[in-house]
Protein backbone atom coordinates (compact mmCIF):
# COMPACT_ATOMS: atom_id res chain seq x y z
CA UNK A 1 0.00 0.00 0.00
CA UNK A 2 1.29 3.25 -1.00
CA UNK A 3 2.64 5.63 1.89
CA UNK A 4 -0.15 8.65 1.07
CA UNK A 5 -2.65 5.76 1.67
CA UNK A 6 -1.00 4.56 5.14
CA UNK A 7 -1.04 7.96 6.60
CA UNK A 8 -4.85 8.57 5.43
CA UNK A 9 -6.45 5.25 6.33
CA UNK A 10 -4.32 5.63 9.90
CA UNK A 11 -6.04 9.29 10.37
CA UNK A 12 -9.84 8.22 9.27
CA UNK A 13 -9.28 6.13 12.64
CA UNK A 14 -10.78 8.87 14.53
CA UNK A 15 -14.44 8.74 12.87
CA UNK A 16 -17.27 6.27 13.84
CA UNK A 17 -20.43 6.20 12.29
CA UNK A 18 -21.02 7.94 8.81
CA UNK A 19 -19.37 10.34 7.97
CA UNK A 20 -19.06 12.41 4.87
CA UNK A 21 -15.75 14.14 2.62
CA UNK A 22 -16.37 17.68 3.99
CA UNK A 23 -15.61 15.85 7.54
CA UNK A 24 -12.71 13.99 6.59
CA UNK A 25 -10.89 16.85 4.84
CA UNK A 26 -11.59 18.86 7.90
CA UNK A 27 -9.72 16.84 10.04
CA UNK A 28 -7.47 14.36 7.60
CA UNK A 29 -5.68 16.95 5.43
CA UNK A 30 -2.50 19.20 6.61
CA UNK A 31 0.47 20.21 5.18
CA UNK A 32 1.29 16.88 3.83
CA UNK A 33 -1.57 15.54 2.21
CA UNK A 34 -3.74 17.27 -0.23
CA UNK A 35 -7.56 17.24 -0.69
CA UNK A 36 -6.24 15.02 -3.85
CA UNK A 37 -4.81 12.53 -2.11
CA UNK A 38 -7.41 12.13 0.75
CA UNK A 39 -9.73 11.75 -1.78
CA UNK A 40 -7.77 8.91 -3.81
CA UNK A 41 -7.45 7.48 -0.11
CA UNK A 42 -10.45 7.10 1.41
CA UNK A 43 -12.10 4.33 -0.49
CA UNK A 44 -9.56 2.00 1.90
CA UNK A 45 -10.28 1.37 5.83
CA UNK A 46 -7.95 1.15 8.49
CA UNK A 47 -7.76 0.13 12.20
CA UNK A 48 -7.87 2.49 14.85
CA UNK A 49 -4.49 0.91 16.34
CA UNK A 50 -2.60 2.02 13.21
CA UNK A 51 -3.13 5.49 14.11
CA UNK A 52 -2.00 4.69 17.14
CA UNK A 53 0.77 3.02 16.30
CA UNK A 54 1.88 5.70 14.16
CA UNK A 55 2.17 8.05 17.42
CA UNK A 56 -0.90 10.65 15.78
CA UNK A 57 -3.63 9.05 17.49
CA UNK A 58 -3.88 11.83 20.02
CA UNK A 59 -3.50 14.92 17.41
CA UNK A 60 -5.86 14.01 14.99
CA UNK A 61 -8.34 12.53 17.69
CA UNK A 62 -7.95 16.07 18.53
CA UNK A 63 -8.89 17.70 15.31
CA UNK A 64 -11.34 14.93 15.38
CA UNK A 65 -13.07 16.49 18.53
CA UNK A 66 -12.58 19.85 17.34
CA UNK A 67 -14.02 19.44 14.41
CA UNK A 68 -17.45 17.95 15.93
CA UNK A 69 -17.51 20.93 18.81
CA UNK A 70 -17.80 23.31 15.99
CA UNK A 71 -19.75 21.45 14.15
CA UNK A 72 -22.24 21.32 17.07
CA UNK A 73 -21.70 24.37 18.31
CA UNK A 74 -22.97 25.68 14.89
CA UNK A 75 -26.16 23.41 15.19
CA UNK A 76 -27.22 24.68 18.49
CA UNK A 77 -26.73 27.70 17.29
CA UNK A 78 -29.22 26.54 14.61
CA UNK A 79 -31.19 24.82 17.06
CA UNK A 80 -32.08 28.12 19.09
CA UNK A 81 -33.07 30.36 16.24
CA UNK A 82 -35.07 27.87 14.70
CA UNK A 83 -33.81 27.97 11.27
CA UNK A 84 -34.78 24.58 10.34
CA UNK A 85 -37.33 22.03 11.12
CA UNK A 86 -36.25 19.53 13.76
CA UNK A 87 -37.15 17.11 10.67
CA UNK A 88 -34.15 19.26 8.90
CA UNK A 89 -32.48 19.69 11.50
CA UNK A 90 -32.50 16.05 12.90
CA UNK A 91 -31.48 14.66 9.06
CA UNK A 92 -28.69 17.25 9.08
CA UNK A 93 -26.78 15.95 12.42
CA UNK A 94 -28.65 12.58 13.56
CA UNK A 95 -25.71 11.05 11.27
CA UNK A 96 -22.35 12.32 13.03
CA UNK A 97 -24.38 11.07 16.85
CA UNK A 98 -21.41 8.07 17.16
CA UNK A 99 -18.79 10.64 15.83
CA UNK A 100 -19.78 13.08 18.47
CA UNK A 101 -19.95 9.75 21.26
CA UNK A 102 -16.27 9.33 20.00
CA UNK A 103 -15.08 12.78 20.43
CA UNK A 104 -16.64 13.03 23.98
CA UNK A 105 -15.12 9.45 24.91
CA UNK A 106 -11.83 10.77 23.49
CA UNK A 107 -12.20 14.33 24.92
CA UNK A 108 -12.37 13.28 28.42
CA UNK A 109 -10.01 10.03 28.41
CA UNK A 110 -6.34 11.04 30.06
CA UNK A 111 -4.81 11.76 26.52
CA UNK A 112 -7.82 14.26 25.86
CA UNK A 113 -9.10 17.79 25.84
CA UNK A 114 -11.57 18.31 28.99
CA UNK A 115 -12.18 21.63 27.37
CA UNK A 116 -13.28 20.51 24.29
CA UNK A 117 -14.96 17.88 25.82
CA UNK A 118 -16.95 20.09 28.27
CA UNK A 119 -17.82 22.30 25.12
CA UNK A 120 -18.92 19.51 22.96
CA UNK A 121 -21.20 18.21 25.42
CA UNK A 122 -22.70 21.79 26.04
CA UNK A 123 -23.15 21.80 22.05
CA UNK A 124 -24.81 18.28 21.41
CA UNK A 125 -27.37 18.94 24.28
CA UNK A 126 -30.28 19.82 21.34
CA UNK A 127 -29.00 16.40 19.53
CA UNK A 128 -30.06 14.31 22.29
CA UNK A 129 -33.36 16.54 23.28
CA UNK A 130 -34.03 16.49 19.97
CA UNK A 131 -33.61 12.15 19.75
CA UNK A 132 -35.25 12.29 23.12
CA UNK A 133 -32.30 10.43 24.46
CA UNK A 134 -32.18 12.17 27.95
CA UNK A 135 -30.75 9.20 29.65
CA UNK A 136 -27.94 9.64 27.40
CA UNK A 137 -28.03 13.72 27.59
CA UNK A 138 -27.83 13.29 30.85
CA UNK A 139 -24.87 10.96 31.35
CA UNK A 140 -22.72 13.37 29.33
CA UNK A 141 -23.67 16.21 31.29
CA UNK A 142 -23.11 15.08 34.77
CA UNK A 143 -19.80 13.31 33.48
CA UNK A 144 -19.10 16.79 31.73
CA UNK A 145 -19.93 18.67 35.27
CA UNK A 146 -17.41 16.83 36.98
CA UNK A 147 -14.64 17.31 35.26
CA UNK A 148 -15.42 21.17 34.43
CA UNK A 149 -12.91 22.68 37.17
CA UNK A 150 -10.33 20.48 35.30
CA UNK A 151 -10.85 22.40 32.20
CA UNK A 152 -8.81 25.69 33.28
CA UNK A 153 -11.25 28.00 32.37
CA UNK A 154 -14.16 29.43 33.29
CA UNK A 155 -17.02 30.11 31.54
CA UNK A 156 -20.18 30.86 33.21
CA UNK A 157 -22.38 30.40 30.47
CA UNK A 158 -21.77 26.87 29.61
CA UNK A 159 -21.90 25.88 33.15
CA UNK A 160 -25.31 27.60 33.80
CA UNK A 161 -26.05 25.58 30.24
CA UNK A 162 -24.96 22.57 31.78
CA UNK A 163 -26.74 22.82 34.75
CA UNK A 164 -30.20 23.49 33.04
CA UNK A 165 -29.24 20.76 30.31
CA UNK A 166 -28.80 18.52 34.39
CA UNK A 167 -32.31 19.83 35.05
CA UNK A 168 -33.74 19.27 32.14
CA UNK A 169 -33.03 15.53 31.56
CA UNK A 170 -33.17 14.60 35.33
CA UNK A 171 -37.08 16.19 34.80
CA UNK A 172 -37.34 13.09 32.09
CA UNK A 173 -35.33 10.03 33.56
CA UNK A 174 -36.40 10.73 37.11
CA UNK A 175 -38.97 13.01 37.62
CA UNK A 176 -39.17 16.16 39.58
CA UNK A 177 -36.54 14.87 42.63
CA UNK A 178 -34.78 16.97 44.23
CA UNK A 179 -31.70 16.70 42.40
CA UNK A 180 -34.02 18.33 39.28
CA UNK A 181 -34.33 21.05 41.78
CA UNK A 182 -30.91 21.26 42.89
CA UNK A 183 -29.71 21.56 38.78
CA UNK A 184 -32.53 24.19 38.18
CA UNK A 185 -31.26 26.33 41.30
CA UNK A 186 -27.68 26.26 40.04
CA UNK A 187 -28.62 27.40 36.62
CA UNK A 188 -30.54 30.25 37.93
CA UNK A 189 -28.12 31.23 40.03
CA UNK A 190 -25.13 31.29 37.42
CA UNK A 191 -27.98 33.07 35.13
Amino acid sequence: MPEIDKLVLQRLAVFRGSFGLDEVRAVVRDGQLTDKDVVESIANLSASEKLVESGEGDQFSRRHAAYYRDLFEQAAAEAETGVRTIGDWLATYRPHTDNVRAALQWAFSPGGDTSIGVALTVASVPLWINLSMMGECRRHVEYALARLQHTGDSDPRREMRLHAALGMSLNYTTGPVSATEVAWGKALAIA
